[in-house]
């Protein structure tokens, strides 16, 4: 592996950025390399790596100027794929620092010119792996995590920035989207849609649309490949699409993988009774399936149905004892109905069960109660139970998204 480290000053605050590159060729390890070894490598295998140009790439990337007034750093992980002239075809990203540090690696691989692999003398087609590491120096303000940093982020430029307003709410949209957040992508891309032409909001779509070319399936003759279609649609916040792909193949015959996607994209769109038509739909096909219980009980909690969400979710809890998501559900749902005491009685008994498990799961409840928080709705009771159960500080209650 080849280290480079360019260290850059603004502000009188120095950050560095450290990049490191290593190739992947029809292998399933990667290998690290000195300048001798690599040479040795070349003679040995007469094989040569892709090489990118090292200092076009560390000219044009900056530092997201916001980001560094932050505080955030850390790595990333770019997958690139080169043709046999080392240009590049696509590339991806296997680990992010979200939206604001993409759109400045997007910007240095603009400049950016690799030398393509050669085998025998023959110049063909790779793809390298290349980590780039954010790093500022000095110690970090702030305790909360990478995603609640970008969205501090994204938010203070919307605060800031004007003219550029409706990209920081589609950065921030797809950020949230990302996380799973679907009330708050929504409204985000609303106000991007509220702001944009027609034809701005075309270009984004058709920007977005190029960059997953190459992840749709190449076969689209079947049920499944069109379903897998519409997934990636859904993936990259294109819900006309997606939607229409589900709906084409519906059509055609009740499909459960379409059937349970269509579900999950109405209930992304808030298009709640949709969706819940969809899950009841799935439970006559299998009425053994918990999942499409635990989300049938989900949509009537966000349809205002407290009631029905208790029962689908204890039928869910029936037929998978262990769905914390489901007892969530339940707990949350007695509180909405003010049965406080059988609320806190019943996320004490989870936080029991739960111990370490399912950490994700344990996050999005403290979510759904600090939403409740936010829209207050019964916010003395929510922040009880955030308190004494889940152990939260009066700084973490109060940060919303």
């Amino acid at each position: 592996m080849l280290l480079f480290e360019s260290l850059l000053m603004k502000s009188s605050n120095f950050y560095s950025i450290v990049f490191c590159f290593f190739s992947f060729v029809f292998s399933s390890y990667s290998c690290y390399y000195s300048d001798q070894e690599y040479k040795k490598d070349i003679s040995d295998t007469e094989t040569i790596n892709p090489k990118p140009d090292y200092d076009a790439f560390s000219m044009h990337l900056r530092y997201p100027e916001i980001a560094r007034r932050a505080d955030i750093e850390g790595p990333m992980v770019i997958r690139i794929a080169l043709d046999s002239n080392g240009r590049i075809r696509r590339y991806s990203y296997d680990i992010s620092l979200g939206p604001l540090f993409e759109k400045a690696v997007d910007e240095a691989l603009k400049y950016t010119t690799f030398t393509p692999e050669k085998r025998n003398g023959k110049a063909v087609s790779s793809t390298i792996t290349m980590p780039v590491m954010f790093r500022l120096r000095g110690i970090s303000k702030y305790s909360f995590n990478y995603h609640e940093q970008i969205l501090f982020c994204l938010t203070a430029l919307i605060k800031e920035d004007s003219k550029n307003k409706a990209e920081y709410y589609y950065l921030r949209g797809k950020e949230h989207f990302r996380n799973r957040e679907y009330d708050y992508a929504n409204e985000d891309y609303n106000e991007y849609t509220a702001i944009v032409t027609e034809n701005q909001k075309l270009f984004y779509e058709d920007d977005i649309l190029n960059s997953i070319t190459n992840r749709l399936p190449k076969d689209t003759l079947t049920l499944d490949s069109l379903v897998k279609k519409g997934n990636v649609y859904t993936e990259n916040y294109l819900f006309q699409q997606a939607l229409d792909v589900y709906n084409l193949v519906l059509e055609k015959e009740s499909n459960i993988h379409a059937l349970q996607s269509r579900a999950n994209l109405y209930s992304k769109c808030k298009m709640y009774s949709n969706s819940l038509s969809d899950y009841l739909r799935l439970i006559e096909l299998n009425p053994k399936d918990s999942i499409a219980y635990l989300n049938a009980g989900w949509n009537y909690y966000l349809l205002g149905q407290m009631t029905e969400s208790i029962e689908f979710s204890e039928k869910a809890i029936l037929l998978s004892p262990k769905s914390y998501k489901a007892m969530y559900n339940k707990a949350i749902a007695y509180l909405r109905l003010n049965q406080i005491d059988s609320s806190r009685a019943l996320y004490k008994k989870i936080k029991l069960m739960q111990g370490d498990n399912s950490p994700n799961v344990k996050k999005a409840a403290i979510a759904d109660l600090k939403k409740l928080v936010h829209d207050n709705i019964m916010k003395d009771e929510c922040r009880s139970i955030l308190k004494d159960i889940f152990d939260q500080s009066r700084e973490d209650i109060a940060w919303n998204w």
